[in-house]
């Protein structure tokens, strides 16, 4: 999937991404208004990390606050670990 004007933010996640291979953990925040790309940006940053060897998982927030918020989790080592 190409992102319009997605640059910087690609960037980011391959370095976020090259610093977890290398042992290093690191949370990404991806925020905005509605509208602005934020699900095809996470998509796209799930599809890189698997494509890279991590396992990637996701969900939803379970609370009504935050309903409809996606999480994922990447990771090499496996689930919880």
């Amino acid at each position: 999937m190409d992102l319009v004007e997605r640059r910087r933010e690609l960037a980011e996640l391959e370095r976020l991404l090259d610093r977890a291979g290398a042992g290093s953990g690191a949370v990404l925040v991806v925020a905005g208004p509605p509208g602005s790309g934020r699900t095809a940006l996470a998509d796209v940053g799930a599809a890189t990390a698997r494509e890279q060897g991590f396992e990637v998982r996701g969900g939803r927030w379970p609370c009504s606050r935050h309903r409809g918020r996606r999480w994922a989790s990447a990771t090499r080592c496996g689930w919880g670990r």
